[in-house]
């Protein structure tokens, strides 16, 4: 794996953070450190500074040197990467204190030709984005905002069943951190007790019969608070927190979703959608139910019956007649 180290440490800062983490709780000297990574101690107090701005906690104990007391949850990249066990995704991460949209930098890093498995997070966003030219609100400090570059081998016709894998995989991943009902309403959103909880956007650059590249951008409400949240979003949207009245660590979560997606990826790569099928009908919150779907070509609704293999929402409309929607704004209606 490798780390942006240009958004978080320079190399000395991260050889003097993993010295320290590997005597957290013990009191090392600056004598013993400037020895050991072979620089002057004014340097090495230079570099404490620099990881305290960062939030790691190191204390200063008077004339006997510094002790490593924790880090901060925040997604740093040495910090997501820290026992990261995956194969393609995480192999590179770039963090960005504030950025306007993950997706927009991850498109232009894609384009540029970065790696297969790039992951690039923010702590917040002023201009986060969801379907069809939504805002996605942003705070800082309590949420995951992140976006991963694929490249899979497969026609563009594809790119939906990717978007209902991804749901899949952090579908499973939160219900069974936060021992939550969480649902799917197709195609990209997780929702629970009827809010929003997190939400999917995939672009993609494709020529006709292959793609180039697939950026999934993902949100995840973790710890904002019903006052973190727009006045107007406060019926429609929740969090990991506000559900289980505790607080979350995000880097730990955080690792535990690229590691099912990257995982679930493989396995979408090597068998297809057909396996994820099941796992979506299993979790879906619009099956069996009336719904309305916005296109843009039109509206049109009714009886919500599966899931294609493409990866395509069918509805028995109320003549009678079955359509296969692959993209569209979903609305689940009252239950009479």
């Amino acid at each position: 794996m490798s780390i942006n180290q240009s958004d978080a440490l320079d190399s000395g800062a991260a050889d003097l953070l993993a010295l320290m983490r590997s005597e957290t709780g013990r009191v090392v000297s600056g004598a013993s450190l400037s020895r050991e990574l072979g620089v002057s101690r004014t340097a090495v107090w230079k570099r404490v500074n620099r990881l305290r701005a960062l939030g790691y906690r190191i204390e200063s104990a008077q004339s006997a040197g510094y002790r490593f007391v924790g880090a901060p949850d925040t997604p740093l990249a040495q910090e997501v990467q820290l026992d990261l066990a995956t194969e393609v995704i995480g192999r590179e991460v770039c963090y960005r204190p504030s950025i306007d949209s993950t997706n927009v930098l991850a498109v232009e890093m894609a384009r540029n030709g970065a790696a297969e498995g790039t992951v690039i997070v923010a702590d917040t966003q002023s201009r986060g984005r969801g379907r069809l030219g939504r805002s996605w609100v942003s705070p800082p400090g309590c949420n995951l905002y992140f976006s991963v570059v694929l490249r899979p081998s497969m026609v563009p016709a594809a790119i939906p069943q990717i978007t209902l894998m991804t749901a899949v995989s952090l579908c499973g991943v939160l219900s069974e951190a936060a021992a939550l009902p969480i649902r799917i309403k197709w195609p990209n959103d997780l929702w629970v007790g009827g809010r929003k909880v997190a939400g999917i956007l995939t672009e993609m650059s494709s020529e006709m019969d292959r793609i180039r590249h697939v950026v999934v951008g993902i949100g995840v409400n973790v710890n904002v608070a019903g006052d973190g949240l727009p006045e107007d979003l406060q019926r429609t949207a929740t969090s990991l927190t506000l559900e289980t009245g505790t607080h979350w660590q995000r880097v730990s979560l955080f690792r535990g979703l690229l590691q099912a997606l990257d995982r679930d990826y493989a396995s979408f790569c090597q068998a297809g959608f057909a396996p994820f099928r099941s796992r979506f009908i299993e979790r879906s919150m619009t099956l069996g139910r009336r719904i309305r779907v916005q296109m843009p070509e039109g509206e049109t609704g009714g009886l919500a019956l599966d899931i294609t293999e493409q990866g395509a929402l069918r509805i028995r409309r109320d003549d009678g007649s079955v359509v296969d929607v692959l993209s569209g704004d979903v609305t689940v209606l009252p239950e009479i």
